[in-house]
């Protein structure tokens, strides 16, 4: 009898046990941890991110339990969504990371999140400018920065279609928005006070006009020409678009990005299908990326300086980003 009252009490304790551990097992999950990075400081209540949650859970609460730096962050409490309180706070120089933890909970359940957002600088944009803006795709000029130091004075000749003369201006305008401190484009009627010149019509009238590029013309639709002083500081140039055999999307296209290259992101590259300097003709891209404005704000930057070879280009670029931020 006293045996089987010991065997039933191991037995019991065993089951309890044996719930306890289930139980343990069982106890769902709410969220995950939200973990990411930006290389640039965000606008106030600007949308970071949301709380990664389990699908089939409902009525779920978020709560800022802490975070460092304070009043970094806020959420929304219904549906996860991380945004910028204090955009002061976003600053690498000050702080390497925005962390914190939220508090999920569902009726009973609750669970604690970490969330860690990493500051750091834009290293896909630092490669890219020096991939782009140092040398040129054809002969052996010194891979290093070239920049107008004076304003771009354009005269047009050929013949522009409507539609591509107002395209012009749309890049022209673009361009001049993320060159305000040092640089400007204009078009001018008088060849005379001009500096750079672009021609719409065949490769082969163009060749007539530029003898230099006859060679080219035939496999190029498009093609532009810089020259620099001894400075190098870019001060002259030309370039065309073939009417005759691009299309009007194809036309576009080129002359965005010739014209762009012509400011001294002289390179194509075939990374970022969306971006100008895509050496793919296929992409036909007529519009700036978000990473074709940061280099083309970058080299015009006040502080970008002419003749940086690739080690002295990577700290400037550094130091610019940094005081961005």
């Amino acid at each position: 009898m006293i045996t089987r009252i010991i065997l039933f009490i191991v037995f019991l304790s065993t089951l309890i046990l044996s719930c306890d551990s289930d139980e343990s097992v069982m106890k769902p999950t709410l969220g995950a941890d939200f973990i990411t990075t930006i290389s640039k400081r965000p606008s106030k209540n600007a949308t970071l991110g949301k709380i990664n949650t389990t699908a089939n859970i409902n009525d779920l609460n978020f709560t800022l339990k802490n975070q460092s730096p304070e009043n970094a962050l806020q959420i929304n409490a219904s549906t996860g969504i991380l945004t910028v309180n204090d955009e002061t706070l976003f600053d690498i120089n000050t702080n390497e990371s925005i962390t914190g933890e939220v508090l999920i909970t569902s009726g009973e359940l609750t669970q604690l999140v970490n969330v860690e957002i990493g500051l750091e600088l834009p290293e896909e944009t630092i490669k890219y400018f020096k991939d782009i803006a140092l040398g040129f795709e054809f002969g052996n000029a010194s891979e290093i920065t070239r920049k107008w130091m004076s304003d771009m004075k354009i005269f047009v000749g050929g013949s522009p279609s409507i539609n591509l003369s107002s395209e012009l201006k749309e890049i022209i305008r673009d361009i001049n928005e993320l060159t305000p401190q040092t640089f400007s484009i204009e078009l001018v009627t008088d060849s005379l006070v001009s500096n750079y010149y672009i021609y719409f019509g065949s490769g082969s009238s163009y060749a007539q006009i530029f003898p230099s590029q006859r060679s080219l013309v035939a496999s190029n639709w498009g093609l532009f020409t810089i020259y620099w002083n001894g400075s190098n500081e870019l001060n002259r140039g030309h370039m065309y678009v073939d009417v005759n055999r691009a299309n009007t999307l194809e036309e576009r296209h080129l002359l965005r990005e010739e014209l762009t290259q012509s400011l001294g992101l002289a390179k194509d590259s075939p990374l970022y299908l969306e971006s100008i300097f895509q050496q793919s003709f296929s992409t036909k891209t007529t519009e700036f990326s978000d990473i074709d404005k940061d280099l083309i704000y970058l080299l015009y930057h006040p502080d970008m300086e002419i003749g940086l070879n690739s080690f002295q280009v990577d700290s400037k670029l550094r130091n610019i980003l940094r005081a961005e931020w």
